[in-house]
């Protein structure tokens, strides 16, 4: 009798605890999306074979692409400072990545062929011209795949990346908890409840910040300016945002960009701590204005 009854303790004991993790998931969405239904800036949308992906277009000329890196709450957005210069120039397309800003976020396998997939098909359906890519970080490999599966779409691929070693990562799955506990991660956020808890720690004000400080340097005015729209952003479109952090902790978003075609002679890098484009976007512009 004792024993059924520690059993049915037990029972209620996680079924309160679940349902209040539950309930402060729902809450953390809920006010996400109060705050910023009136803020929701106006996007165009290319309706994708994965769900609808928002872009934005400014400027006349030859188009240009620009892609923003991989990490909490990112988006297109964070090219805006850069566009105003490339538009006086260019037709400048800014794409929020399928599962960032204000695309979709479907529950689907997130890995690094469908991003280069996604940028050859927004290239071909919605820019259709050849176009030169602009990106960060990770996605950086994804456009140079991009380009080996249809080079004939492409003029040039700029990268602006950290030097090797110095990348600053959305989640370090190489060092603690997720060293030895990152196949019993992942198996985790697939499911509603404790998923959902797994991805509003990583993607909660702290954890964000300390992503931006990496990202841009610590006391960086940039980064704490930006700390809302990173929250907002990995926030906005519920739960199922969880997907895409499954896939990064699985390391299904990798790509090596040395895999790529090695006669990539349109790959351009620039190395750069931080985010240039960000903070000193008018040296950028000239700096890429040398190589297209």
């Amino acid at each position: 009798m004792k024993f059924k009854l520690i059993l049915k303790k037990l029972f209620l004991y996680a079924l309160v605890a679940s349902g209040f993790v539950g309930a402060v998931n729902y809450l953390v969405f809920l006010l996400v999306k109060i705050r910023y239904k009136h803020a929701k800036p106006a996007k165009k949308i290319y309706k994708w074979r994965h769900g609808k992906i928002s872009y934005s277009v400014c400027g006349k000329g030859e188009p240009i692409l620009l892609v923003h890196g991989v990490g909490p709450g990112r988006s297109g957005d964070e090219w805006d400072k850069a566009a105003v210069f490339f538009a006086k120039a260019y037709q400048v397309y800014i794409i929020d990545l399928l599962g960032f800003g204000l695309s979709d976020s479907p529950k689907i396998d997130y890995s690094s062929y469908l991003y280069s997939t996604l940028i050859n098909e927004f290239t071909k359906d919605v820019i259709g011209g050849k176009t030169s890519v602009i990106t960060q970080g990770l996605s950086g490999a994804y456009a140079a795949f991009a380009y080996t599966m249809s080079p004939e779409i492409y003029n040039k691929i700029i990268i602006v990346d950290a030097k090797p070693g110095e990348e600053i990562k959305w989640v370090d799955i190489g060092s603690g908890i997720f060293k030895d506990y990152r196949r019993l991660i992942v198996h985790a956020i697939r499911t509603p409840i404790i998923g959902t808890l797994i991805y509003n720690i990583y993607t909660s004000r702290p954890f964000i910040r300390n992503y931006l400080q990496g990202l841009y340097g610590k006391g960086s005015s940039a980064a704490r300016g930006l700390l809302d729209k990173h929250y907002i952003f990995a926030h906005i479109k519920g739960p199922g945002a969880r997907y895409l952090m499954r896939a990064y902790i699985a390391g299904y978003l990798y790509a090596d960009i040395n895999r790529a075609d090695k006669n990539l002679a349109n790959l351009k890098l620039i190395i750069a701590k931080g985010m240039p484009y960000v903070e000193n976007p008018l040296w950028f512009y000239e700096k890429v204005l040398n190589i297209l």
